[in-house]
């Protein structure tokens, strides 16, 4: 309760500051996010299966549309990105596609190594089988990468909807904030927890 209650506190008081604190936030965030995929791709490669990653279940290939998306989902972003720009808004086309292309990459990168070591003891949170076969901290790692991943979507998310609230519908800023950064907080508290279910049921 401690951990998560600092998590929105923290998340709430950068969607207050705008564009400019989160923007420090979300350089950091992907920059550690590209450190530990490097780290987890170094580690596991000696030890994958390929085996594992021959295996498709075309029953099931479509069941993880909603996260998949969700995972690539970055027109929330773009009034951002613009406004980031400046003055050199004719880089948003090339800022977009880069991005999506680096997303795309990293996640299959990501999902490649996980489930080429792990197999078909792949678990949704993903890192639950690396803390039997290489030890605490890989798990740990992970499960930090997972936390810094869902603050950078929080961040995004409760700054595209205070925006949305404001200038869409002409709440007083205070308001927009709040509803944006309080309401996903007492969601929490009152059981919405399964990150990949609400995902999965949003999109």
């Amino acid at each position: 309760m401690i951990y998560t209650t600092i998590y929105f506190l923290l998340g709430a008081v950068l969607i207050y500051t705008g564009i400019k604190g989160v923007s420090v936030v979300e350089f950091l965030i992907a920059s550690l996010f590209g450190i530990i995929l490097v780290l987890f791709v170094i580690r596991l490669s000696p030890i994958i299966d390929f085996n594992n990653l021959s295996f498709i279940n075309t029953r099931a290939i479509f069941l993880p549309y909603g996260i998949v998306v969700f995972s690539l989902w970055g027109s929330s972003i773009i009034p951002e990105m613009k406004e980031m720009l400046g003055r050199k808004k004719k880089l948003l086309r090339k800022a977009i596609i880069i991005g999506i292309c680096w997303a795309a990459f990293s996640y299959l990168l990501f999902s490649a190594s996980i489930v080429g070591y792990c197999g078909e003891k792949t678990t949704s949170d993903a890192f639950f089988c690396l803390s039997t076969g290489l030890g605490g901290r890989m798990a740990q790692l992970g499960y930090f990468l997972g936390a810094i991943t869902c603050f950078s979507a929080f961040l995004i998310m409760g700054l595209t909807l205070k925006k949305s609230f404001h200038y869409d519908y002409k709440w007083p800023k205070s308001i927009s904030w709040a509803v944006a950064s309080v309401i996903p907080f007492l969601l929490y508290f009152s059981g919405l927890k399964n990150y990949i279910n609400i995902i999965g049921l949003t999109l």
